[in-house]
């Protein structure tokens, strides 16, 4: 029998940490400290990349995060009016090990090539009915974030 209700909440799409401005100093001595390096090497282009990528960092860690909304249907999950129907999805796991909050994590395992995982927080909701919910449509199977998210997450970004 599939439950034909829909289970909705709101959540950030990060965690946001805010940065003193020694963290944006720290940022800074790093890119032009690699960038004098590149170009000492003789790579003038990846001095250009790393600047750019320290700017893109320091703009999106100063980026407050915006409120989104989440819903399971009988379809597919929704994430801001996108759907991810059930058979575009491997599996789920909902994870509590999250870096800086107490707040679950719910991640999907997703069948697309080029968008492997979707990392959903999971706030304001009980957690045993999202784990029922999905079982009825996708298989619940261990997945772990990536040694990269964790490290960026350390590192408020």
């Amino acid at each position: 029998m599939t439950d034909h209700r829909r289970i909705k909440w709101q959540a950030h799409e990060y965690f946001h940490q805010d940065k003193s401005t020694d963290w944006y100093w720290g940022l800074g001595i790093i890119a032009i400290t690699s960038s004098v390096l590149a170009i000492i090497f003789g790579n003038v282009l990846f001095a250009l990349v790393i600047v750019l990528a320290a700017f893109a960092a320091g703009m999106q860690a100063h980026r407050e995060p915006r409120l989104v909304d989440f819903e399971l249907t009988p379809r597919g999950l929704v994430i801001d009016r996108t759907l991810y129907p059930y058979v575009t999805l491997d599996s789920f796991w909902i994870t509590d090990q999250h870096v800086f909050k107490a707040d679950p994590k719910l991640l999907v395992k997703s069948k697309k090539l080029l968008m492997p995982f979707l990392h959903v927080p999971v706030e304001d909701v009980d957690i045993d009915d999202v784990r029922t919910y999905l079982l009825q449509h996708i298989p619940e199977e261990e997945h772990q974030e990536s040694v990269l998210e964790i490290v960026l997450e350390r590192l408020g970004l």
